[in-house]
């Protein structure tokens, strides 16, 4: 199979998984229609354009948008790049999809500046546009962050320009929604073109702190599961866990401000249900079953209270 076809295939499995009335056949006909349109472009890269367009929708569907934010992140450049208008999309598809790649191509040809006096005019701009639908600014945000995945290919003069960009508009919009680990990746990307040596020293700092935090979280679980055990729970690996079965997960905050999370120990129903000496003494099974094992954690970690996170999980086949 083309692997351009095979792209787009593995994009409508993603989104069918979470909309599950998808319309298949307008999201093929969205992608058929930018793949012609763009079809005698190409990325710096050398790679056919509709590359960029799919990875956007990809990335779109990372924060399960609706269906109309799919189809525009395909088409979002050719109202831009092509002869394709807005009246064409409408026609096509829906004004309200012709409108997403309107207002995504209007935030495209926004000129910034580091004048501190403009870059807040377009700020401002941005928010007028995201009152009007805030999909404009999520699928802009998208493939700002692909395009910057992809900086590599631009020049030099241009890497930079559109680091300062990343930084000083889009990172700080994506915080403004709450979007940290997109607004994280932003400002990691940019910092590699802003400034190279410190992004070497950071992600050297990064790497030897990762090694770190994996030994001190394996010790970290060897101590929860000992005490437990005292307690008359067991823990078991992820991989030891059967069909179906009801746990406990203990998760472990790492990464900026605990965004990321692992779970560092499996704890078997079963044996939270028949630990009546333990602390698994109150009266609601799935609430004496998170408490236990929380009691457990707090009482041997104390200071990392706001990193352990106790809930109740499903393992299916």
């Amino acid at each position: 199979m083309d692997p351009i076809l095979e792209n787009y295939h593995a994009l409508e499995k993603k989104v069918l998984s979470y909309t599950p009335n998808l319309d298949t056949k307008v999201l093929f006909d969205a992608f058929t229609y930018a793949d012609t349109a763009h079809h005698s472009q190409l990325r710096k890269s050398g790679e056919p354009y509709i590359i960029h367009p799919i990875a956007v929708a990809e990335i779109v569907n990372e924060l399960e948008l609706d269906q109309d934010s799919i189809i525009a992140a395909l088409l979002h450049d050719c109202i831009e790049d092509t002869d394709s208008t807005h009246d064409d999309i409408a026609r096509l598809f829906s004004p309200q999809i012709a409108d997403l790649v309107e207002g995504v191509t209007k935030l495209t040809r926004m000129q910034y500046t580091s004048r501190e006096d403009e870059q807040m005019e377009n700020l401002r701009k941005m928010f007028v546009a995201m009152a009007k639908d805030v999909r404009v600014i999520l699928i802009k945000l998208c493939d700002r962050l692909h395009n910057m995945r992809t900086l590599q290919y631009q020049s030099d003069k241009k890497q930079k320009e559109k680091s300062l960009e990343t930084m000083e508009v889009y990172a700080p919009i994506a915080h403004r929604l709450g979007m940290q680990k997109l607004k994280w990746e932003l400002e990691d990307l940019a910092l590699k073109y802003l400034d190279p040596v410190g992004y070497h020293d950071v992600e050297q700092a990064l790497r030897e702190l990762t090694q770190e935090n994996s030994e001190f979280l394996e010790r970290m679980q060897a101590q929860i599961e000992e005490r437990l055990a005292v307690f008359g729970l067991w823990a078991v690996q992820g991989d030891d866990v059967g069909p179906a079965h009801e746990l406990v997960e203990i998760e472990a905050g790492i990464g900026r401000v605990f965004n990321e999370r692992i779970v560092i120990a499996h704890v078997h129903a079963e044996g939270l249900q028949q630990a009546r000496h333990g602390p698994a003494y109150l009266p609601e099974a799935d609430d004496a079953h998170v408490l236990a094992v929380q009691e457990v954690a707090h009482a041997l970690f104390p200071y990392a209270r706001a990193q352990l996170t106790v809930l109740m999980g499903h393992v299916a086949h």
